[in-house]
């Protein structure tokens, strides 16, 4: 949605509009592998933005896949700093990581078969 409100007019005046435009998009060169891909979400697969921290907080990390799993699949995590780095490097952007003392990373977890 896209809301704007006018200085001129006091603030007293807003429209908004829940219609977006958006080119159409060629997907003919998407090449769909056929085969169940995994991911991860922040929130039980509605969003795919991880929230920023300013001092402390919790986030948990949801692993989904793209159809039921046809066999019990077991997911692996591990802190790479290297990967952030190489982003950096890449994007010409400085994040920072938390320090490895104050993540917790589940080492490995398990989607069940048709889960």
């Amino acid at each position: 949605m896209l809301c704007c409100t006018s200085p001129d007019a006091g603030g007293a005046f807003s429209a908004c509009d829940e219609s977006i435009d958006l080119a159409k998009l060629d997907e003919a060169s998407y090449e769909v592998p056929g085969e169940v891909i995994g991911y991860i979400t922040n929130n039980g697969g509605t969003g795919n933005e991880f929230c920023r921290f300013r001092d402390k907080g919790t986030e948990e990390i949801y692993v989904g896949l793209t159809e039921e799993a046809p066999e019990d699949v077991t997911v692996s995590f591990r802190y790479e700093p290297s990967l952030l780095d190489a982003y950096n490097s890449n994007n010409d952007t400085e994040y920072q990581l938390f320090p490895v003392s104050a993540v917790t990373i589940p080492g490995k977890v398990t989607i069940a078969k048709g889960g």
